[in-house]
């Protein structure tokens, strides 16, 4: 007890009072978790798996994340350079008309799954082609390839849209592929899709490829964070602020790293 009291002791004029600064926003819907699930008021039917995967990949990439509530949204909005929709399938025509307004006033958004993406595909600028479905895939970033069984949505890049990496039948990065993600413009800001369902597969089953995929695509829609880590992926951080003075607060997580490349 005494170690720990020393530990927080130490870290006092960093930490007493101080305030996360916006930087990503990871919406929790609220319509969702009232309309996917099959319980009441309980979370026993793994609704969560999906939008756990996404924040554990973000935390493993040292990126600095909120999660906002709906109500939340209406006083906040304005504050974070990104927003985050995960893998839900309800979007009441209320959030969806706040989240393009937020897009077309200079945020960006990233829209994560098939199912969640629908929502805002003509803002995407493509078409859907087919019915989304569980099929076997791979996706390749900086030069490493890691597959995944998941729901996966084809699509057709329409003018305005521009391919940001690709899903391949194959381990290895060429032959037949769709787009595994997406960028436009809209209005001041820009908004991005992942046609897969990427946060249940990390949830179930980390990979680094996959945190270097979402991570590079967030670096797309937001290349200047307040501050950046080069810690090892089982270190979180957080970016805070105190009297109008950014701080910076990088405690250790007790969890194992995310499998190396070699192992994915």
């Amino acid at each position: 007890m005494a170690e720990t009291a020393v530990f927080c002791r130490e870290r006092e004029s960093y930490c007493h009072r101080a305030e996360a600064v916006p930087q990503i926003g990871l919406i929790l819907s609220t319509d969702a978790y009232y309309t996917q699930n099959s319980d009441i008021f309980c979370a026993w039917d793994d609704i969560y798996t999906p939008f756990e995967g996404i924040l554990c990949n973000l935390l493993d990439r040292q990126n600095s994340v909120e999660i906002l509530m709906e109500h939340q949204l209406a006083e906040r909005i304005d504050e974070y350079p990104l927003l985050v929709f995960p893998e839900w399938r309800v979007l009441k025509p209320a959030l969806n008309r706040q989240l393009v307004d937020y897009v077309r006033k200079g945020g960006n958004l990233l829209v994560v799954g098939p199912e969640s993406s629908r929502h805002f595909r003509q803002e995407l600028k493509v078409r859907f082609k087919r019915k989304a479905k569980e099929r076997a895939c791979f996706v390749e970033a900086n030069g490493w390839i890691g597959g995944a069984l998941t729901l996966v949505q084809e699509v057709e890049p329409l003018r305005g849209a521009k391919v940001q990496g690709w899903l391949y039948e194959h381990d290895e990065a060429s032959g037949l592929r769709i787009p595994a993600a997406t960028v436009a413009r809209l209005g001041k800001g820009r908004i991005a899709a992942i046609y897969m369902n990427m946060g249940e597969r990390y949830a179930n089953a980390k990979t680094a490829v996959a945190c270097d995929f979402l991570n590079g695509l967030v670096r797309v829609l937001f290349p200047e964070p307040l501050a950046e880590s080069s810690a090892r992926r089982s270190v979180q951080a957080y970016r805070c602020g105190r009297e109008g003075k950014p701080l910076d607060e990088v405690p250790p997580r007790d969890q194992s790293d995310p499998p190396e490349k070699a192992g994915d």
